[in-house]
């Protein structure tokens, strides 16, 4: 598979692989399916349902509703955070955003002053703190978070 990424013959996107002509198509009940879970997503920005209530609202076997999840992450729709957690691809780029000019301006920033720019309970501002540590965007310093790359020593 390595040969044929090489010869750009196939893509090799983290444990999966697929020939780079590959596209996934869905059914019509699929396709649906998705518009319902996208407007879902859209509409509850950063602060996301579970997996069990997307399913409930759309009358869904929850593996679906996972699946479809990671359908959507891996086209780009959406990303995966942690566990079941997704969010929309467009308003975790404007959070990146508004993180990234804040620490820009004020150095640093506490959990209370992040809870305050998401909007949101701790239930997803840690999992959101935690996933721009972890893509290397900011970094934890004792109870703050800085850009990666401030820190002075």
């Amino acid at each position: 598979m390595s040969e044929m990424a090489r010869g750009n013959q196939a893509v090799l996107e983290g444990e999966f692989s697929k020939l780079k002509e590959h596209r996934v198509k869905l059914g019509e009940g699929g396709v649906i399916l998705e518009a319902s879970v996208l407007s879902i997503f859209n509409k509850a920005g950063l602060t996301p349902p579970r997996l069990a209530e997307v399913a409930s609202e759309l009358d869904s076997p929850e593996k679906e509703i996972r699946e479809l999840l990671k359908h959507l992450a891996r086209t780009g729709q959406l990303t995966h955070i942690v566990g079941d957690m997704y969010v929309s691809t467009t308003e975790l780029e404007k959070l990146e955003q508004k993180l990234i000019h804040y620490l820009e301006t004020q150095k640093s920033i506490d959990t209370q002053a992040f809870k305050r720019m998401v909007g949101a309970s701790r239930k997803h501002v840690i999992p959101l703190a935690e996933y721009f540590d972890s893509k290397k965007i900011t970094i934890r310093v004792g109870d703050k978070r800085m850009l990666r790359g401030q820190r002075k020593t």
